[in-house]
C-alpha cells in the first residue's frame, strides 16, 4: 500500500539567514524539531496577520456612518452619532 500524498506539498526553497538568527533558532528548537516547520509557521502567522481586519485602522467617521445606517441603531443613538459628527467637524484641526 502506498503512502497518502499531501494536499499541500512542501516546495523546497533556499534562503540565507544570518548566523546569529540560526543560532537563536537552534536554541529554541528541540532536537527533533524542524527548522522548516518553524519558519513555515512564522511566515503563515505573519501572512494571516496581514490579512486580518484591524478595527483600529478604520477611521472614526466611517465607523459612525456604518453604525448610523444600521437598521438596529436606535433613534437616540443616531441623534448622539449626529451630534458627535457635528461636534468633531466644528473643532479646528490644530486642536485635534
Amino acid at each position: 500500500m502506498s503512502r497518502r500524498r499531501s494536499l499541500d506539498k512542501a516546495i523546497p526553497i533556499s534562503i540565507a539567514l544570518p548566523r546569529s538568527i540560526v543560532a537563536r533558532l537552534d536554541q529554541v528548537l528541540g532536537y527533533k524539531d524542524s527548522r522548516s516547520a518553524y519558519i513555515a509557521r512564522a511566515i503563515k502567522q505573519e501572512l494571516d496577520n496581514r490579512d486580518a481586519f484591524h478595527l483600529h485602522e478604520v477611521p472614526v467617521s466611517r465607523l459612525r456612518m456604518e453604525l448610523y445606517i444600521r437598521k438596529e441603531t436606535s433613534a437616540a443613538l443616531k441623534l448622539a452619532l449626529n451630534a458627535e459628527e457635528v461636534n468633531s467637524s466644528s473643532v479646528p484641526s490644530e486642536e485635534l
